[in-house]
C-alpha cells in the first residue's frame, strides 16, 4: 500500500500531468508540507504544484515522499530533532498562511457580492 495515497504501490500515480510543458516555458513549483506524524518520523511528504506562466495554468501535481537515510549505515534513519522541529514551524506558518487567506478570500467574495447585488445581479 502506498504511504501518500490509498492505492498500491503498482497503481500509484505519484504525478498527475495536466497539460504537457513544451520549451519556451517557465514554471514555478510550490510545496506544501503535509503533517509529519510523530519526532522520531523517517520520512516526510510534500504535495507539488506545478504552474506553466506560458499556459497560465496548472501544468502537473505530485507529491514527493523524502525518506532520511544514514548512508554509514545503509538504511533509513529518523530525523534529527532539528530537523523536526524545522518542518513542524513551517508546518505551523503554512496553516497560519492559509487560514488568513481564508479570511480573504471570504472578505473578498462578500464584496464581490455587494457589486453584484449593486448592478443587478442575483445569484
Amino acid at each position: 500500500m502506498c504511504k501518500s495515497c490509498t492505492q498500491s504501490d503498482n497503481e500509484c500515480t505519484m504525478l498527475t500531468i495536466s497539460k504537457p510543458l513544451v520549451f519556451p516555458d517557465r514554471i514555478t513549483v510550490l510545496h506544501k508540507l503535509r503533517p509529519i506524524l510523530k519526532p522520531d518520523a523517517d520520512s516526510f511528504t510534500l504535495d507539488a504544484l506545478i504552474l506553466s506562466e506560458k499556459n497560465r495554468r496548472v501544468a502537473a501535481k505530485c507529491v514527493e515522499e523524502i525518506v532520511v537515510y544514514d548512508y554509514r549505515l545503509g538504511k533509513k534513519a529518523p530525523m534529527d530533532d532539528w530537523v523536526y522541529e524545522g518542518l513542524s514551524r513551517i508546518l505551523e506558518e503554512q496553516e497560519l498562511w492559509e487560514q488568513q487567506c481564508q479570511l480573504k478570500l471570504r472578505e473578498l467574495d462578500v464584496v464581490v457580492q455587494d457589486v453584484e447585488r449593486q448592478n443587478g445581479y442575483t445569484i
